[in-house]
């Protein structure tokens, strides 16, 4: 029989029948219990208040805003030293003042030059911020896996300049833009002198940790036109073209001191067309 008269497959446990197998066969199976070692729970209250205006003067629009977060994090979770368990919690918080600012001038009819200066916050995500430890011993050293509450978000102030051209029936745009980003975000493996129940030693710990800084900053070209000179039915086509340049850098501290490296899993360029 197909299940939900779509799908079959010619072997499986009859479900209807499975609990009466069981009931007569209870002695050829094993329980387990899963181990609650991983789990964990986070909780995150965010209290928010913002204001903004804007206002037209000739052919320039402003608009500008600031907006003010409070964020409380805490969690619960469990320590792991083989198969003893701890129950750990931990709190954290953070506040974040993010003002922005942003200008177009219509400086002709198809001709617009546009600006920008932000700032925004990325909250790290629940996994990273959970207080779970996974302690094990390889050898004589050991090696502690957790997590980190006191996790800060991504900050980031960014500064875009745009200028658009819009032919009939199209766009054609250069966008120069440069963003710093403070706390950016990555796992760091380094070797601390603590004590995990054998006295103060060397251990390996990887946790999320906050970089010092990372810049992003780089050109976008893009190329949009609707094919409408086209006799039909080939004036419903259309072009599109996009290509970015970037250069990134990124700086975190290690037990050795700072390392430069470029952004992680960050292209040089990234283009397509369709």
């Amino acid at each position: 029989k197909a299940i939900r008269d779509q799908f079959y497959i010619p072997i499986r446990i009859a479900a209807d029948a499975f609990p009466a197998f069981y009931e007569a066969n209870k002695g050829n199976f094993t329980a387990t219990v899963a181990s609650v070692a991983r789990n964990y729970d986070v909780s995150e209250d965010v209290y928010a208040a913002y204001l903004q205006g804007s206002t037209r003067i000739g052919n320039v629009t402003l608009l500008g805003g600031l907006r003010y977060e409070r964020t409380d994090v805490s969690s619960n979770a469990f320590r792991a030293v083989g198969s003893t368990l701890t129950r750990i919690t931990t709190d954290g918080s953070y506040d974040n003042w993010l003002p922005s600012f942003h200008i177009r001038w219509d400086v002709a009819d198809r001709f617009v030059v546009r600006g920008a200066y932000t700032n925004t916050i990325g909250r790290p995500d629940y996994g990273s911020i959970t207080a779970t430890e996974t302690l094990s011993f390889d050898g004589s050293q050991p090696t502690l896996s957790r997590g980190n509450p006191g996790l800060k978000p991504r900050e980031s102030r960014g500064f875009d300049l745009s200028f658009e051209f819009y032919p009939k029936d199209g766009v054609i745009s250069a966008a120069l833009f440069h963003k710093k980003i403070k706390n950016e975000i990555f796992t760091l493996s380094n070797v601390e002198r603590i004590d995990v129940g054998r006295g103060v030693e060397d251990v390996l710990v990887a946790e999320p940790r906050n970089a010092e800084t990372a810049t992003i900053k780089g050109l976008e070209l893009n190329l949009q036109q609707a094919l409408t000179f086209l006799p039909d039915p080939f004036d419903g086509l259309g072009v599109s073209t996009n290509a970015t340049f970037l250069d990134t850098k990124f700086t975190f501290l290690t037990s050795v001191g700072p390392r430069v490296t470029g952004l992680f899993l960050q292209p040089d360029t990234v283009w397509n067309a369709s």
